[in-house]
């Protein structure tokens, strides 16, 4: 055996250049987790991939995102903005969602350029007595026999990968034995995907097959195909530290057949690529390379055997080098506790760049964290693999010497790559969609514009900075590359010849269409249920009762009409709205400030210079804190400051419930709920509003505004439905600076261990996957 350097061959590489030449990119959706109960939220972070430089995308702007149900049929339509490779959101799981699976799927319209699909598909589920019931049936087994070059030859060394499926598409342990006619002449068992290989060298005139026992006892035989008289087989040895070894063997009709082939591997990535020369005669009709592993691409390789410039056998190899996912790579300890909270201090001693993650964190005993991919399988795995995988995070969890065994096996069993060398060679990538960087929004101005009034303003907003437009004569702007929030205001100012600030009206429309689709049937997935270890156990009363806040009501079951507008569920005790206030004239004029009307129910609030306090006096928790929990448009406020000098009438409803019942700990002083409002209160308000110098448009139709993580109201932390399928904390956007810690903030639960998930990327392109306990 000899070790091989990479060598170029230009006739080959010009076609794979061009094919390659524009680049890709791929998404991917870390959720919190993916069981949900009615009421709770699924947050995600969005990464986005530059699959030429292996990075995070700074090219990638809008990305689309649809919700699906089981069946595929499209429910909701989504903007999102990627802003150095990362975006994040969340889906609110309200009344509206039956149990049962969901997909959601992220795109951009870049990726429609390309043969191959860089959609990215993820799957979660809500959980109700529908999964509690289901049971894995295991019958119509399919045995599949995927020789590693694709084929088999006479008389030479190869390999014979076997894979035994069930109707949901799920691996299924088996014992095998080959038989030569009626002789064995291999006994060998699969390991736990279903997933076998065994060697084989057939001889000529001779038939093979393979005898399967399933669990239940019975057999399965599949006769071995595809054996080729002559030809070239390729097996490999992935498995080694070093180096990787490829093991070629040829059986030619006629020896003189040896003087005309021109034999080579060419190893290649996405545009990367190397050859290796393959030297056979007559006299050496096998030989064996080596390449060392520093010398393969980071992820799948793939290694395909061109005879005479035709491609005879392919195989997929992977490189794990630049991975950071062992529990090693991430330091994470209690470094405080405070009243009600702890304090984690999170590192990454292993590594020596800024870091983008994001984190969830759940209890020890949860089984609702069972998705089928993570960042790693979506940006090195999955675009080279045509069809499902089970158990896709496996092979990146915990890597050692079996996991990477199972990964190799994985790929001996899938075939050719995806990347088709019909396309590589004739069809080449044709740039028909651009990249969408943000959207284009029309202006007019509506009404007359003042005398020497030539400039209009459009003051900054949060990614949009500060215009001055020269307004022509049909009053009208056309502006491109912008990057509107739903709900978000844009402000507005004429400007005279004296510099003078008038207050414009403007009407604004953005330009704003995502297409209406649905999933393939060959993209709908095994349901998560099936993919658990352990059952949920809980019916639909023990799942909710005492677990969020309150009661399902009777309206969150009922059936409505597919036409009918369905109501939003209500998670309260019914007696719980005598607490709520409705904001009217009278209340707003009466107490002026929000200050006003909660000093006038008892608290003892402080509000000035920027800054907001309050305090209960007729309530103290054991831990001495007097401070109630507050609540804005449903998202707790850890800083108040955001309501300093902020009006009554600034508020649609105010709740408060001194008593904090079903509020937890966090909810031991009293609970504050405000609703900002949506609509006008007073009627007469128009002239105070027209003496603004300024005019403000609210943005229907944009991107989807980023929020904040808050955790839902669970009453009691210790139920056995909380530590399956409860919430502690999601962290997003978490950046570590290189060779610095980072502290973080969760609610103390009072449970001892935590389970913590822990994706992103590296500034020099390492993938980072990180499953993590922790004990307070």
């Amino acid at each position: 055996m000899e070790t091989s350097e990479p060598i170029e061959q230009p006739q080959l590489s010009e076609s794979y250049q061009q094919y390659f030449e524009a680049p890709r990119e791929s998404l991917y959706l870390h959720f919190n987790k993916s069981s949900f109960l009615k009421g709770e939220n699924l947050w995600f972070q969005g990464y986005a991939y530059d699959r030429q430089t292996q990075k995070l995308s700074q090219k990638t702007r809008n990305v689309e995102l649809r919700l699906y149900n089981a069946n595929g049929r499209m429910l909701q339509k989504q903007m999102y903005l990627s802003i150095g490779g990362k975006f994040m959101g969340q889906i609110p799981i309200d009344s509206t969602f039956k149990d049962g699976n969901y997909y959601l799927k992220a795109e951009t319209q870049w990726m429609k350029n390309f043969n191959e699909d860089y959609t990215h598909l993820q799957q979660f589920e809500v959980i109700g007595s529908e999964q509690t019931a289901q049971k894995q049936d295991v019958k119509d087994y399919d045995l599949q026999i995927l020789p590693e070059s694709g084929h088999s030859v006479v008389n030479c060394d190869g390999v014979l990968g076997l894979k035994l499926i069930n109707k949901k598409g799920l691996g299924v342990r088996f014992k095998a034995k080959l038989y030569e006619d009626d002789k064995v002449i291999f006994i060998f068992k699969s390991n736990k995907f279903g997933m076998a290989k065994v060697d084989f060298k057939p001889k000529a005139n001779k038939t093979y097959k393979i005898m399967a026992e399933l669990p239940n006892g019975k057999t399965v035989t599949k006769f071995v195909d595809d054996i080729k008289p002559f030809g070239i087989d390729l097996k490999v040895n992935n498995i080694l530290s070093e180096q990787t070894v490829f093991y070629i063997s040829s059986n030619l009709e006629n020896n003189k057949d040896y003087l005309t082939l021109d034999a080579k591997l060419f190893v290649h990535q996405e545009g990367n690529r190397f050859e290796v020369p393959l030297e056979f005669s007559s006299e050496n009709p096998q030989i064996s390379k080596g390449i060392k592993k520093n010398q393969l691409f980071y992820g799948v390789n793939t290694v395909t055997l061109m005879v005479n410039n035709k491609p005879v056998a392919e195989r997929l190899i992977f490189n794990r080098k630049n991975s950071i996912n062992k529990t090693h790579d991430v330091k994470v300890e209690i470094t405080k506790s405070h009243a009600d909270s702890l304090t984690m201090d999170l590192s990454l001693p292993t590594y020596n760049n800024k870091a983008h993650l994001s984190i969830s964190v759940l209890p020890e005993k949860s089984i609702s964290y069972v998705k089928n991919q993570n960042i790693t399988s979506a940006f090195l795995l999955d675009p080279f693999i045509n069809g499902y995988i089970e158990n896709k995070p496996y092979y990146f969890r915990s890597p050692n010497r079996l996991v990477d065994y199972n990964l190799d096996l994985l790929l001996l069993t899938q075939g050719w790559s995806s990347y088709e060398w019909g396309n590589i060679f004739n069809r080449p990538p044709k740039i028909v969609y651009p990249r969408k960087d943000g959207l284009i929004q029309n202006l007019a101005i509506n009404g007359n514009v003042p005398r020497k009034t030539n400039k209009l303003l459009i003051y900054s907003t949060i990614y949009n900075g500060e215009q001055v437009l020269e307004i022509n004569e049909n009053a009208s702007f056309r502006l491109e590359n912008r990057y509107p929030f739903v709900s978000e205001k844009m402000e507005f100012s004429f400007i005279n010849h004296k510099k003078d600030f008038i207050r414009p009206n403007i009407i604004v429309g953005t330009e704003f269409k995502l297409d209406d689709n649905s999933l393939k049937s060959s993209e709908l997935l095994p349901p998560i249920s099936s993919l658990r270890q352990l059952k949920l156990k809980l019916d639909n009363k023990k799942l909710y009762a005492n677990f969020l806040k309150g009661e399902i009501l009777d309206e969150v079951i009922v059936k409505v009409n597919n036409d009918s507008k369905p109501e939003k569920a209500k998670y309260y005790v019914s007696n719980f709205k005598d607490n709520t206030v409705k904001v009217d004239e009278e209340l707003a004029t009466t107490y002026p400030l929000l200050s006003d009307y909660l000093s006038y129910r008892g608290y003892i609030v402080k509000d000035n210079g920027g800054g907001f306090s309050l305090r209960n006096l007729a309530r103290m928790s054991l831990s001495g804190s007097n401070t109630p929990v507050v609540y804005l448009n449903g998202t707790q406020l850890n800083d108040l400051s955001i309501l300093s000098q902020s009006r009554t009438s600034d508020y649609e409803e105010i709740y408060i419930d001194k008593t904090g019942f079903g509020g937890g700990v966090q909810g031991a002083n009293g609970i504050i709920r405000l609703q900002q409002r949506k609509t006008v209160l007073f009627s007469n308000n128009e002239p105070a509003e027209s003496d603004l110098p300024y005019s403000q448009f609210e943005i229907k139709k944009g991107f989807e505004p980023p929020k904040r993580f808050y955790m839902p109201e669970y009453a009691f932390f210790k139920t056995e439905s909380f530590q399956q399928v409860g919430t502690i904390a999601w962290f997003s956007n978490v950046v570590v600076q290189k060779g610095e810690s980072l502290e973080l903030d969760i609610l103390d639960t009072g449970l001892y261990k935590m389970n913590l998930y822990i994706e992103g990327i590296g500034e020099d392109g390492s993938i980072i996957n990180v499953d993590k306990q922790i004990s307070k």
